[in-house]
């Protein structure tokens, strides 16, 4: 049995934020950090 791949989304800008929609609708986990804490 394969590990679930661990995936680290670095920018929750439009890009990370979309790959995070699309790893989410296939089932794979994921993690997003970004410099800052909030919006904005």
């Amino acid at each position: 049995m394969m590990a679930a791949p661990q995936v680290l989304i670095v920018g929750a800008g439009s890009t990370g934020l979309v790959l995070a929609l699309r790893l989410a609708s296939h089932g794979i986990p994921f993690r997003i950090i970004d410099h800052h804490s909030g919006p904005g």
